[in-house]
């Protein structure tokens, strides 16, 4: 009998530190491999936000530009085509860099551009109530959403959540009750 204890008792240390061993060595890999992946995910995730940081400023001077004409003389027919002419070609050139949320709010701004395109006669302009309630809260709107995803809401003091709520309230506001009294 004790030659068998002999025989066993090193074969089953050899074969439980194989199995030790084994975990270990699979934990290692597992590890290994989860830092990989997450060195992955930060790389690309860079490299998009990169990417946003380079062409997201175009699209957001497109919007601006929108703004700015519309406040100060109202929008053509002309203004919106070119509105939308730019629109499409920037969505065209950069839609793969744009998250999901932000694709929903391009879809219903560009909708929104056309269908108020479609509205407008030649020598009409667009300054009316019925336009500020719809324009630009879809306008401000998505100029928020690129400026969320470029970490711009949250990179300064200024705009912190309490902030930016009330932004979004004093839009709601102003789209509520429309200044102008033309319909």
């Amino acid at each position: 009998m004790q030659g068998l204890a002999d025989i066993l008792v090193p074969l089953i240390t050899v074969v439980l530190s194989g199995v030790v061993a084994l975990l270990v060595a699979r934990l290692q890999v597992r590890a290994a491999t989860e830092k990989l992946d997450a060195e992955f995910r930060r790389n690309a995730t860079a490299k998009l936000f990169e990417a946003r940081m380079a062409v997201y400023p175009e699209l957001h001077g497109l919007l601006i530009r929108c703004v700015k004409t519309y406040w100060t003389s109202g929008l053509t027919k002309a203004d919106l085509q070119t509105l939308i002419s730019g629109f499409d070609a920037w969505e065209v050139a950069h839609a793969v860099f744009v998250s999901p949320l932000a694709t929903s709010k391009f879809r219903r701004a560009r909708i929104l551009f056309g269908k108020l395109e479609s509205e407008l006669e030649e020598s009409e302009r667009l300054s009316n109530k019925k336009a500020r309630k719809e324009l630009l809260p879809e306008i401000y709107s998505l100029q928020m959403q690129l400026k969320t995803e470029l970490g711009v809401l949250e990179a300064d003091g200024y705009h912190n959540p309490a902030t930016t709520r009330r932004l979004r309230e004093v839009l709601r506001e102003l789209s509520a009750e429309g200044r102008d009294t033309d319909a």
